[in-house]
């Protein structure tokens, strides 16, 4: 198999880098990712941080609702701020005041970074030493907020935060957790260790970034709207075929993130498709997709690496295997779909 090809990448590339891909000691990067699409929406490129501590501090404390760490660190006056708001112990103006004076000390400089530094594209420039402190959006960002896959991009930013948060409660890296899957309700979900499950996020919005938006099989654009066309509609498949599990030519479970893929409802509502072996370049394709599900860190990570292997070449071998059990119990010719030029 041919490993690496090139692509090129969009400005919804690099802010879902930004989000799947940045390391975080708390939550504040999602929360401002979320606050820049929602003030972007609404047409303002010049936003005073009196402004942006409004959808910033909204979306924290609904989280802190949600799961209270909200960071590694033990101690937060900020998050102690907004618990106190949360409780009904301090006004609405308090709040957005502690907000503009400890909620963005660092992230603000911070949140461009993947990695050793800056994603080459800037959603917003830095005018906090104005008369007037504030951030100037882009126009990258601005574009990007007009488009129909900006909810998407806002619903796989809650679903990242959604994951790194109960990694959090559950003092990863001291216990590790996975994420098994209800395929059934489209839901990831986690087991505490009083054997009690929990839903952590929804399966589609987990697994888009990762995507790039795109149909796994033919990589035409998917919306996760319900109310999208329906060949344009971003669906669950199984890559490896459920029908190999249930009647037992194959001993791993597959309603598991290693084997779930977005297809078009084109691509998964074919006919030629159902019950067939997918061809051996979708297996590569897998590959790397899996790969960057690990790199980003968690759960996901946890729950690829238990079930498919520990080392990049383990996991290569244990897809090969798949492949060649699919094609022998299947029979009949691989399943390929035509791409768009």
């Amino acid at each position: 198999m041919a490993l690496f090809k090139d692509i090129s990448l969009t400005d919804k590339d690099f802010f879902r880098a930004v989000v799947l891909y940045g390391r975080n000691v708390a939550s504040y990067k999602f929360a401002l990712a979320e606050s820049l699409i929602s003030v972007a929406s609404e047409g303002k490129d010049y936003v005073l941080l009196q402004y942006l501590a409004v959808p910033f501090s909204e979306a924290l404390c609904r989280h802190l609702d949600i799961q209270d760490k909200q960071t590694t660190n033990l101690s937060s006056p900020f998050l102690d701020k907004l618990r106190a708001f949360n409780r009904g112990e301090i006004s609405v103006q308090e709040k957005i005041d502690s907000t503009v004076r400890l909620g963005f000390r660092y992230v603000i400089d911070a949140f461009h970074i993947v990695g050793s530094g800056d994603v080459p594209v800037s959603f917003y420039h830095d005018e906090r030493k104005s008369s007037q402190p504030a951030i100037r959006l882009t126009d990258e960002l601005m574009n990007m907020s007009e488009e129909a896959e900006s909810k998407d991009l806002l619903r796989e930013n809650d679903s990242r935060w959604r994951m790194v948060e109960t990694a959090w409660a559950y003092n990863t890296p001291k216990r590790l957790i996975t994420l098994d899957c209800d395929y059934r309700l489209e839901s990831f979900f986690a087991i505490d260790s009083d054997k009690r499950r929990h839903s952590v996020t929804n399966v589609r919005h987990a697994l888009n970034g990762y995507q790039r938006g795109k149909c796994f099989y033919c990589t035409r654009e998917i919306l996760l709207e319900d109310w999208i066309l329906l060949e344009q509609r971003g669906e669950v498949d199984h890559f490896f075929p459920h029908v190999l599990w249930r009647n037992g030519h194959i001993g791993v479970d597959l309603d598991q993130a290693w084997n779930l893929v977005l297809a078009c409802n084109k691509c998964n509502g074919s006919g030629e498709k159902r019950d067939s072996c997918p061809d051996i370049l979708y297996v590569e394709d897998l590959y790397k997709r899996n790969e960057y599900l690990i790199r980003s860190h968690h759960p996901l990570r946890e729950s690829i690496i238990l079930r498919s292997g520990k080392t990049a070449q383990g996991r290569l071998a244990f897809l090969q295997n798949c492949y060649n059990t699919a094609k022998i119990s299947l029979g009949g010719p691989t399943w390929k779909t035509e791409k768009p030029i």
